[in-house]
């Protein structure tokens, strides 16, 4: 009788055996887990941080391709047209390519919300034709441009605002700065511009 209870069930030592392997195989599904989580997140931050390197070379490549245009206003002066305040810029770049991509445009760099947004649209279209900007940041804490005129000992030094109407600035710098806790780098570039009259 004792030996058919005995069969029956379980000894200590058994249950004591399945337990150490059950939490031996639970222990490697978290492990396996943990690494996952940890692969997915890298593999997250290389791609947020490929993504600000591709928008700051986008950046980089429009800023040195600023050439002065002049416009006509109303009193038959002439104004360059450029704008340059701390956190809206605009200017016209000439863009190089065929009939359909290339050419003169207005081009504007700026912040909506918390938005970074470019507009480039064909300079003679007038008001009447609709562009939307491209997004090419979304949740940025700030933006902030900084404008250097040609260096030489008479010019004033750089300058959040670009208070020159004839000439261009001979440097640009911009900064794009993200949230607190968002894993993205600031966005910093420079840029010297070629059509400067330095």
């Amino acid at each position: 009788m004792t030996r058919s209870v005995r069969e029956a069930g379980f000894t200590l030592l058994e249950m004591l055996v399945a337990l150490v392997l059950f939490s031996l195989i639970l222990s490697g599904f978290a492990a396996m887990f943990l690494t996952l989580q940890r692969t997915s997140s890298s593999l997250s931050r290389v791609e947020t941080s490929q993504n600000v390197d591709i928008v700051r070379r986008f950046l980089q490549q429009s800023l040195e391709q600023i050439r002065p245009y002049t416009i006509r206003q109303p009193n038959g002066l002439t104004k360059l047209h450029f704008v340059g305040q701390p956190d809206h810029l605009m200017f016209t770049e000439v863009v190089p390519g065929n009939r359909d991509v290339g050419g003169v445009y207005q081009t504007e760099i700026f912040l909506d919300q918390d938005r970074l947004l470019f507009l480039r649209r064909p300079l003679g279209w007038g008001g009447n034709k609709k562009v939307e900007p491209e997004v090419l940041f979304k949740n940025v804490a700030d933006l902030a441009f900084s404008y250097s005129p040609c260096p030489s000992g008479s010019q004033k030094p750089t300058s959040t605002r670009w208070t020159m109407p004839d000439q261009l600035p001979f440097r640009i710098d911009m900064v794009v700065t993200f949230p607190p806790g968002d894993h993205r780098q600031s966005l910093r570039l420079s840029s010297f511009l070629a059509g400067s009259t330095c």
